[in-house]
């Protein structure tokens, strides 16, 4: 499995969504122990980005990752994403700073570790300014609870002209569809920023 090196993580250019395993699609209600197996075979295979959300299940798919994991955390780049669940009492979309405070660490809980190398706004919350919701995953990063933060399946607009930046992370560009992910990914490298595409052959890519 061939590896970059994308700022201070090195990450295996094919990742593995654990969102089917137990949440959605066809590996809703699978046998759990099938799915580690298959984390386990992805690790030997030498992927070592592992994506999961709070919304999967939801929870339960951030529990299923950290069981998968236990005991080999440190071989992985993990990625976990926020916004889907209102933790203020709101219906709906919800990436205000409040809410974002509790989400990482529900999902820090849950995933049984004391950082996610990779944290993700799931959705763009219209109600919340995105300078608000970077400026509250920065403070993060110097808490030292996440160490890279992203945007998933946004768009130019909502980039932030002038965004909160800390020295060595950066927010990231927009998603795009896959079939200009080459192009989005030439636009990242002046920001510092890389592409992800999240359902290759599909519909949508996401970037940081």
């Amino acid at each position: 499995m061939k590896h970059i090196k994308l700022g201070d993580l090195e990450v295996s250019r094919i990742g593995l969504g654990a969102m089917p395993m137990n949440a959605f699609y066809t590996g809703k209600d699978t046998d759990e122990a099938e799915g580690i197996r298959t984390v386990h075979r992805a690790l030997e295979l030498g992927i070592n980005h592992i994506d999961t959300a709070e919304v999967y299940g939801p929870f339960i798919n951030e529990e299923f990752v950290a069981k998968a994991l236990k005991g080999r955390r440190d071989q992985v780049v993990l990625a976990s994403k926020f916004g889907f669940i209102s933790h203020t009492g709101g219906e709906g979309l919800d990436s205000s700073p409040a809410s974002i405070r509790i989400a990482v660490e529900g999902s820090l809980k849950r995933l049984g570790t004391d950082c996610i190398d990779l944290y993700y706004q799931h959705r763009v919350d219209p109600d919340t300014p995105i300078e608000d919701t970077v400026g509250a995953l920065a403070e993060l990063v110097h808490q030292g609870k996440i160490r890279h933060i992203g945007l998933s399946e946004a768009r130019a607009r909502h980039h932030p002209s002038r965004p909160r930046r800390t020295p060595d992370h950066r927010p990231c560009r927009p998603s795009t569809p896959c079939g200009r992910v080459t192009r989005r990914r030439r636009s990242c490298r002046p920001r510092g920023s890389w592409a992800s595409a999240s359902c290759p052959g599909r519909r949508s890519a996401t970037a940081s």
